[in-house]
């Protein structure tokens, strides 16, 4: 029997993520969403990267805040992500949704207005 480890929500807690990563046996891991938080700060890089080299990620989905961050058209966008990301850790945000295994669908989804997120 395969254990699995969910992920979900981490929103940049390089800490937390580094525990449960050090204390948890797993054979595979599912992605479920917001690597990284609304606002930017320097623990997203970490947690991207850190993320970025788990070969055990078999199922990954973009979550509502990692997807605000990859809104490359939008010029604030563009000044906390772009210019604080490398180009590999730009690539693993893009190709969240790219990793999944046959039959298994998943949307990350949030109650919280965009605006009220923004704005808390």
């Amino acid at each position: 029997m395969h254990s699995i480890l969910v992920l979900s929500d981490i929103h940049g807690d390089i800490d937390t993520l580094n525990l449960i990563l050090e204390k948890e046996n797993y054979d595979y891991v599912f992605f479920l969403g917001d690597a990284i938080d609304y606002y930017w700060k320097e623990e997203n890089k970490e947690v991207i990267d850190k993320l970025s080299n788990i070969s055990k990620i078999l199922f990954s989905v973009k979550g509502n805040c990692d997807n605000f961050h990859t809104s490359y058209n939008n010029p604030l966008i563009q000044r906390i992500t772009i210019d604080n990301i490398n180009e590999a850790a730009k690539l693993y945000l893009e190709s969240i949704d790219e990793k999944e295994i046959a039959k298994i669908s998943a949307k990350h989804a949030s109650i919280v207005p965009l605006e009220v997120a923004l704005h808390a």
